[in-house]
């Protein structure tokens, strides 16, 4: 099941994740979800993070039933990692659809994902909206996914620039998520995993509030202190949003 909630700290079902959500500073209620993925075919362990968007408790749900349907999903897909989680998450945004459809009278209700499996040496990711995926080896943080947002794709077409997206009115406008459209495909990559490597999911309470090099500092051998420190982290720079984490460490 999904955890939400401030400070909300359950001990991995599979034994090597460590997951934490907080509402951080400005917010009255937790609309980020994370999740533990037990080991399943193809695949020894995974977490999810999901940030929902609509306000009210239309966020919290389309969050929460984002990580349920994409749980359930990988556990009874066939195939490829990479086709099993296209099709789970393809499924969650039919069900926040449908949640929105029967329960909000069509208003808004989405959420971002990022789902991370881990394999033998590999990992297999896939995400939606800005919810990131980072790997650090050897001191260095390297963001493996691609924000869907139109301040991110703008810098990635060259119309503005790094600095400028910091600042940008419109950083938060997301151009894909869970719930917001018929159809929707995540974008899926395979990394290969070295001992030692370690794995972030994150919310945007989190890279919206700290630099990767604050986010690398912020990590260190223990997964449990390293959440905390991360939540802290975002805390103690104004805490604007929800934020959530999920840390793996390769062996």
């Amino acid at each position: 099941m999904p955890w939400t909630g401030r400070n909300a700290i359950p001990r991995p079902e599979a034994g090597d994740w460590v997951v934490l959500t907080d509402v951080g500073r400005r917010r009255k209620s937790n609309e980020d979800a994370v999740a533990v993925v037990p080991a399943g075919r193809g695949f020894r362990s995974g977490a999810i993070v999901a940030d929902g968007v609509g306000g009210a408790a239309a966020g919290e749900v389309a969050s929460r039933t984002t990580i349920e349907h994409v749980s359930a999903g990988i556990a009874s897909g066939d195939g490829p990692l990479p086709d099993r989680l296209r099709a789970a998450i393809a499924d969650a945004n039919a069900a926040v659809r449908a949640y929105a459809r029967d329960r909000l009278e069509g208003a808004a209700s989405g959420s971002t994902v990022v789902a991370a499996l881990v394999g033998e040496g590999q990992v297999t990711i896939a995400h939606v909206g800005d919810s990131r995926a980072y790997l650090l080896r050897a001191g260095a943080l390297t963001q493996l996914t691609a924000d869907h947002s139109f301040v991110a794709e703008q810098v990635r077409a060259g119309v503005l620039k790094s600095d400028e997206a910091e600042s940008h009115p419109l950083r938060g406008r997301l151009t894909k998520a869970i719930g917001v459209a018929d159809d929707i495909e995540a974008d899926v990559r395979q990394e290969t995993m070295r001992a030692g490597d370690v794995l972030l999911l994150c919310s945007d309470g989190l890279h919206a509030m700290a630099s990767d090099a604050d986010i690398a500092a912020a990590i260190g051998p223990d997964a449990s202190r390293s959440a905390k420190a991360l939540i802290d982290l975002a805390n103690k720079r104004g805490g604007k949003d929800n934020v959530s984490v999920a840390l793996y460490r390769a062996v």
